[in-house]
This record gives structure tokens, sequence and C-alpha cells, in this order.
């Protein structure tokens, strides 16, 4: 391929702008192919914050509040397979050992086909509230909380529950 002579040393634009042009456009190159790629992401769509509530007899209340954020231009319809589909959680030791979790037979989770539209720029949230049985927990150890929230894992640490 032939370089035109605009672009050739001396030939046409000054030095100060060739490269400004060539400069400008690799930019512009790397933008367009990170988007259409999907290495570009524009941060965290799903999050979760812990609130720890007085110890009510045998029960550590745990209070979750998952946001799911839709960043794009576009609306976003959010499936699950059921209501027990859209929140599930298991709390585990740091150390990886399982100490209590959700678990919801057919029984008592309808099979029913649950959506929820999230307008362009906006969010989601809810709060669950996760009764930890205190006989489970360990006096002053920290644990870490696995969530599966509209289809997407996290993990957050949790102080310790009992002091």
């Amino acid at each position: 391929m032939r370089i035109p002579d605009w672009l050739k040393p001396g030939g046409g634009l000054p030095g100060a702008m060739r490269t400004t042009l060539l400069t400008i456009l690799a930019v512009v190159a790397v933008g367009i192919a990170l988007q259409y790629t999907g290495l570009y992401q524009t941060g965290e769509t799903v999050t979760a914050s812990l609130t720890v509530g007085a110890r009510q007899g045998d029960v550590v209340p745990l209070t979750v509040t998952a946001r799911y954020t839709n960043p794009d231009d576009e609306g976003l319809l959010l499936t699950a397979e059921g209501p027990c589909d859209v929140f599930r959680w298991m709390l585990l030791t740091s150390g990886g050992d399982f100490v209590q979790g959700e678990y919801r037979g057919e029984e008592s989770c309808p099979q029913v086909h649950v959506e929820q539209w999230v307008q362009p720029e906006h969010y989601l949230e809810q709060s669950y509230e996760l009764a930890i049985e205190a006989d489970r927990l360990k006096r002053g150890e920290p644990y870490v909380l696995h969530m599966r929230y509209w289809g997407t894992d996290l993990r957050k640490d949790v102080p310790a529950l009992i002091e």
C-alpha cells in the first residue's frame, strides 16, 4: 500500500498536525475496538451492601440491599425461572466452610417465570433480611456471603457477626 504524499514528511501537512491527526485516529480506533469487543466496562452492574443487626434471641439479622444498575441507553428485561431464582445466598467462613444457606424446594417456590423491566440509566434495588442462626457462628470470626442476584454472582466480606 502506497503512503499518500500529504502524509509523507514535508508533503503538505506540517509535522505537528500530522502527528496530532494520527494520534486522534489511533485513540478513536482503540475506543471503538474496546466498545465493540466488550472489553470496555462502565462499572459494576450488580452491587450489594450489608447491614448487621443486633442479635435477637438465636438469630442475627443480616440485611442485604442488592442493586442491579442498567447503565445503557436502552431498557433491560431481567428474567428468572422463579421467584427463588431472583436472589440466592450462602454464608461461608473465611476458609470456605459452609455456615448457612438458603434452599427452597419446589413445594415452597413455585415455578413461575419472573420478569422485571429496568429503565435506561436507572436501577432496581431490593432488600432481603437474612436470619443467620447464632449457634452456627463463632465469636469474632469474619465470614463471606456468596449471593446470586438476577443471575449475577456476588461475593461480600462480612465482619464478625458475634463479638
